[in-house]
């Protein structure tokens, strides 16, 4: 693939926002720069990014290598839920708590429940930084609840790629209609919200 055909697939990134390389343990400490401002609650870090960008793999290792830092996925808020629809329920139950009383938070979602999926959503005390990680996660519906958001870029080719390889959380193939109702959603939700123009920190995943 041409130059040209890998930039016409790239999301357009505003030239205002800072292209961060992607090396976690540096990220880190700009993020820990940028919320030293937060007090008496973790600061809320969004990373955001189409399917196959690599949020989750980032998330995981930034919290890794630092400590008091909690990772929630957007797929647990939204699990037997809407794809796309449930920010009010990231307000409600994880965000706006976190802004009033800070750590610890547990939320068990009420799918869970029906559903019999046992554990809830959590927050420790002590945490210092919650990595909320999934796609639509630095929405301008919850903008306001953000401190710093991350758009995670890739190429279209490079996420497909990705997705078309890893499986899913079972260890299992996902299964092929899943993936292109989810994809279809996908497309129709960043067309109309483009978390990317909100976004802090762009975070350029592609292969180098």
């Amino acid at each position: 693939m041409s130059t040209g055909d890998s930039e016409k697939n790239r999301t357009h990134i505003p030239k205002r926002v800072h292209r961060q390389a992607e090396q976690p343990h540096l990220l880190v400490e700009v993020l820990r720069r940028l919320t030293a401002h937060v007090r008496n609650r973790p600061a809320l870090v969004a990373i955001d990014g189409r399917s196959g960008s690599g949020k989750s793999t980032l998330a995981a290792t930034m919290a890794a290598l630092s400590r008091n830092v909690a990772v929630v996925a957007s797929d647990d808020i939204a699990w037997n839920q809407s794809f796309f629809d449930w920010a009010q329920l990231a307000r409600t139950n994880l965000l706006e708590p976190l802004h009033q009383f800070g750590a610890p938070v547990s939320w068990r979602p009420s799918a869970w429940a029906e559903h019999n999926r046992p554990g809830t959503i959590d927050v420790p005390a002590g945490t210092s930084m919650v990595l909320l990680e999934g796609v639509g996660t630095a929405r301008a519906e919850l903008a306001d609840l953000i401190d710093i958001s991350i758009w995670v870029e890739v190429d279209t080719d490079t996420a497909r790629r990705r997705l078309n390889t890893r499986g899913s959380s079972s260890g299992k193939p996902e299964d092929s209609e899943f993936v292109s109702s989810w994809l279809t959603a996908e497309e129709r939700f960043l067309a109309l919200d483009r978390p990317w123009i909100h976004a802090d920190i762009v975070v350029d995943s592609s292969p180098r």
